[in-house]
């Protein structure tokens, strides 16, 4: 074992905030008391207020800490509960720590995604895909999986679990591409499969879903699907979910 990277294996992304203590020592050696020494390198201040609050909820749920929002930035206050993946808690936390800062936004049309322009990462996760998946599979395809999902797309998040993927985990290539595959996973859903199984979730079985269509062109249901099971997903009633939106920022500002 190479003495250089300390007790815990690796270097720290943030290390560089606590010098002189030393570039190769990992959250000074006392990571579960020195999580995000100050960095808070996910900034949320682009969400809505209601997506804020689903978000930090998932993400709680899924790693048993006690995510919160402090300056408009995601922090760990700490384990809340012995349940939890371990494998998400840990990949968080160095999402969390990381000198590289992830920009969250809402977006409310043309799913989830993710951009890097110009040195600077950008995710938008789709509020009405993520609350009508969630509706039917829970946090199986709830808000902190969806982001987690995204962030893998990114160099630096990805090379957590690979170090040779530099440039992020690739989802399949889609039914345009000569070496398309319906029931193809990807390297992406595959590491969030991870958590799912620390989870208990059912795991997803192919990153593919289908959109199905009436005689007008209305969208009747998009079928997904996880444990080799198809699962329908039904359009939800967007008014109450908008009135949800707008009634949490107005409760926010006038919390001001």
């Amino acid at each position: 074992m190479d003495k250089a990277l300390g007790i815990w294996g690796q270097i720290d992304p943030s290390a560089e905030k606590y010098f002189p203590i030393g570039s190769r020592v990992f959250a000074a050696n006392l990571p579960n008391k020195f999580i995000d020494p100050d960095g808070r390198e996910i900034d949320v201040t682009g969400m809505d207020v209601y997506s804020q609050v689903q978000l930090l909820l998932s993400l709680s749920r899924i790693t048993g800490n006690n995510i919160k929002i402090e300056e408009g930035k995601v922090v760990n206050k700490g384990k809340g509960s012995m349940e939890g993946s371990p494998k998400a808690g840990i990949f968080l936390d160095y999402l969390i720590s990381s000198p590289q800062i992830m920009y969250v936004k809402s977006t409310y049309s043309g799913g989830s995604n993710n951009k890097q322009e110009k040195g600077r990462v950008n995710i938008s996760l789709d509020t009405y895909q993520i609350e009508e998946t969630f509706q039917t599979l829970g946090e199986t395809q709830g808000w902190g999986l969806t982001f987690l999902h995204e962030a893998l797309h990114t160099g630096w998040a990805a090379v957590h679990f690979d170090k040779e993927k530099y440039d992020g985990f690739e989802d399949p290539v889609n039914d345009k591409h000569p070496n398309y595959d319906p029931n193809a996973i990807g390297d992406t859903e595959t590491v969030v499969n991870q958590f799912r199984k620390e989870l208990k979730l059912v795991e997803r079985s192919s990153y593919f879903n289908i959109n199905h269509y009436s005689f007008d062109g209305r969208l009747i249901n998009t079928t997904w699907k996880f444990g080799n099971k198809d699962v329908e997903i039904k359009p939800i009633n967007r008014l109450p979910l908008f009135d949800k939106i707008i009634r949490s920022g107005l409760s926010k500002l006038n919390n001001l």
